[in-house]
């Protein structure tokens, strides 16, 4: 398994790495064989206007977790998309938390989840099952998220200096204001600093 790096290009041309950089991209030959086919199926219907409540619903149920799923997307003029397969799950798990990122979350390149008031722990149980069952499916791993978070997670420990991720967390004037004072206390702003904290 490569963790792709965000791309240095300074163009305003997308690349590839850029809309890879939050994917880990795993090849099927590093992982022994997946034995979907024996799961019994599960039939998703998935809007493109609302899939992250799509995604919520469906994965309110815990047997989810066990099946195998086939998902059709509908497309905003209602039409369903032509394609199939494991492409089409994988960008739906890409999607779910690409929207998660939006409405769940707070930081820049490391994002932490918030609570929300309409969000109960029902909805928490299926974002966590849209993880597991996103990395059993096709190895997708939202990694984004702050390292501690998944640490704490899957190890109940975290190993991650928390310093850093914390750079990562605030914006990049924080985070230059922030490095300034760590590396020369005296010759920080402090007016800057007091208002980036």
């Amino acid at each position: 398994m490569s963790l792709t790096e965000e791309s240095s290009d300074e163009s305003d041309q997308p690349t590839v790495e850029d809309s890879l950089s939050d994917t880990v991209i795993h090849d099927p030959c590093d992982s022994p064989q997946n034995f979907a086919n024996d799961l019994p199926n599960r039939n998703l219907t998935i809007h493109y206007s609302h899939s992250f409540n799509d995604m919520i619903e469906a994965f309110s149920d815990h047997r989810i977790v066990t099946q195998s799923l086939t998902v059709k997307r509908i497309l905003p003029n209602n039409s369903e998309e032509a394609g199939s397969g494991p492409g089409v799950l994988r960008d739906v798990y890409s999607s779910f938390w690409s929207d998660f990122y939006e409405h769940c979350t707070v930081g820049t390149s490391a994002k932490v989840p918030f609570l929300r008031h309409d969000f109960s722990s029902d909805k928490w149980k299926a974002v966590s099952r849209v993880l597991l069952k996103g990395f059993k499916d096709c190895k997708y791993m939202p990694i984004k998220l702050a390292p501690p978070l998944l640490e704490d997670m899957l190890f109940g420990a975290v190993y991650t200096d928390l310093k850093t991720t914390f750079l990562k967390f605030v914006s990049c004037q924080e985070r230059d204001v922030l490095n300034q004072a760590l590396n020369d206390f005296s010759s920080v702003d402090m007016d800057e600093l007091h208002e980036h904290l």
